[in-house]
């Protein structure tokens, strides 16, 4: 998100989408604290029905998107032989996807719906605002990425934030 180092213009576009789905987070989760803070069905009820809503509104986009671009794509499956050029296998990359959708969204989900059960949606909408921070940190340790002032800015205002976000209130 640093459009001045984008070659070209910056991606507008790209920076509105995250943005918004970073306001999407806070909203998510008062939505949920408004309408379903009272019928918590427990266990993952709850974290399944999210899945699978999203799961269909993706299906909706995906079909939209594909509908819209299907000239200029090929008719190769990522997951195919022929849209593998590198020549390896391409279960591997399969795998990975998949392994990231179980562990990294759904056993997460599960987790982060415990976490609002126990804390509270603000205090569980502002976990998921470190998800950035983990990020930069995991760029720098595995991918040797460098920082700059404004990964550590932004990293001292979700830090900041969540330290507000977690203090008692003194009514």
């Amino acid at each position: 998100m640093q459009p001045w180092q984008s070659q070209g213009r910056p991606d507008l576009f790209g920076f509105g989408i995250t943005l918004v789905a970073g306001t999407s987070y806070g909203l998510g989760w008062a939505y949920t604290k408004r309408f379903l803070g009272k019928a918590d069905f427990g266990g993952l009820t709850l974290p399944t029905a999210q899945m699978l809503t999203s799961a269909g509104q993706m299906l909706v986009a995906l079909m939209i998107w594909w509908l819209t671009q299907r000239t200029h794509l090929s008719l190769a499956a990522p997951w195919s032989v022929h849209a593998n050029t590198s020549g390896g296998s391409a279960l591997w990359p399969a795998l990975a996807v998949l392994v990231l959708g179980v562990l990294g969204t759904g056993i997460a989900m599960s987790f982060q719906y415990d976490v609002v059960r126990a804390a509270g949606p603000t205090v569980g909408a502002s976990v998921t605002y470190l998800i950035p921070v983990v990020s930069v940190a995991l760029g720098v340790l595995v991918l040797g990425e460098r920082l700059q002032w404004p990964q550590f800015a932004g990293a001292a205002v979700v830090l900041g934030a969540a330290v507000l976000i977690g203090r008692s209130s003194r009514r």
